[in-house]
């Protein structure tokens, strides 16, 4: 993910939070799994969970192909428009 996140900054910077909150996350549960049992509150970690689960939810609805073909339509239908009709 740390390896990923430039390039999705880059080229995707809409998406670049979600990936921030999945890095996140993950550093959170890493460090409980194998650090002290101490560094990380449970609350933490639930509030990790949380924001995990809502971003897979919002990628499980970006990935489904009619929703990426909906957009892929609409993108071509406003770039078509935008140059059809120049000030």
């Amino acid at each position: 993910v740390d390896r990923e996140l430039p390039r999705v900054r880059t080229e995707s910077p809409a998406g670049a939070p979600a990936v921030e909150a999945l890095r996140a996350g993950l550093a959170g549960f890493a460090g409980a799994r194998y650090g002290a049992a101490a560094e990380v509150p449970a609350d933490n970690l639930a509030a990790d969970l949380e924001a995990g689960i809502e971003v897979l939810q919002s990628l499980q609805v970006e990935l489904f192909e009619p929703v990426r073909r909906w957009r892929r339509l609409d993108r071509s239908w406003r770039e078509w428009a935008a140059n059809r009709w120049r000030p």
